[in-house]
């Protein structure tokens, strides 16, 4: 079983190298028309409720992080 400390390095280095691939700036993702990509734009919004979750109950990511912008 992982530690807190182990958990959150898990879930801020995912967040990292996810938003590191930049899903948003493919068009096609932005405005999805195929069943693929619906999928795709599915999982970056389930990503970002993570995130935005995970944020809110550890102050210190918020800290970490203010005034990154996507």
């Amino acid at each position: 079983m992982m530690s807190e400390t182990e958990l959150k390095e898990l879930a801020e280095s995912f967040f990292k190298e996810f938003w590191g691939l930049k899903p948003l700036d493919d068009a096609a993702i932005r405005d999805p028309p195929s069943k693929h990509q619906r999928k795709l734009r599915q999982l970056i919004d389930m990503v970002r409720v993570f995130e935005a979750k995970y944020s809110l109950t550890d102050p210190d990511y918020i800290r970490k992080n203010e005034g990154k912008q996507e």
